[in-house]
């Protein structure tokens, strides 16, 4: 009889922790950064693609706030896409964790030549309204982070794409 008992408990005891471990293990395989690092000044600040310095505008870039927020700007001609925005974490040096909540875009614009007076290119968008859409991701995504010096300058890349490099350490800086 004794031999039962124990046997059953032992098997109510591994029921047990198979589900701990079942239900632990959700947040472990959900990509969200519940164990990374808060933001902090590594990738805080204005990051623009191509280059360190701003000519006659900002190109497409990332702002990263100290809050935990950012805003991806996108700058094309013919993108109705205007912007992404949302919160963001580090899992350590390597990790990017983003959550979309909202993004902005162009909706009843017009495809007209371009005015070859003051710009390049064929076509641009013409006219439309600046919608903001909001989003309900959940989950935060993973991203691989590289950060690194080029020629004394910072620079990040993001899942081994373009390279951004750091404008300012304040991410509102360039605000038309």
């Amino acid at each position: 009889m004794k031999t039962t008992s124990t046997k059953y408990i032992s098997m109510r005891y591994l029921c047990i922790c198979t589900l701990v471990i079942l239900f632990s293990g959700t947040n472990a395989f959900s990509q969200q950064p519940s164990g990374a690092a808060k933001p902090g000044n590594k990738i805080v600040g204005l990051w623009q693609t191509r280059s360190a310095l701003v000519a006659s505008g900002l190109l497409t870039n990332w702002r990263f706030y100290g809050d935990g927020k950012f805003s991806y700007n996108i700058v094309s001609d013919l993108n109705p896409l205007h912007s992404i925005s949302g919160s963001y974490s580090l899992g350590g040096d390597s990790i990017l964790y983003l959550k979309v909540k909202q993004i902005t875009q162009l909706k009843g614009y017009k495809i007209v030549p371009m005015d070859p007076s003051h710009d390049f290119g064929t076509f641009e968008l013409e006219g439309g309204i600046e919608t903001t859409i909001e989003q309900n991701d959940k989950e935060y995504k993973a991203h691989t982070l590289k950060i690194f010096n080029d020629a004394g300058r910072r620079v990040i890349q993001m899942d081994g794409a373009t390279l951004f490099f750091r404008v300012s350490t304040d991410p509102d800086a360039e605000r038309n």
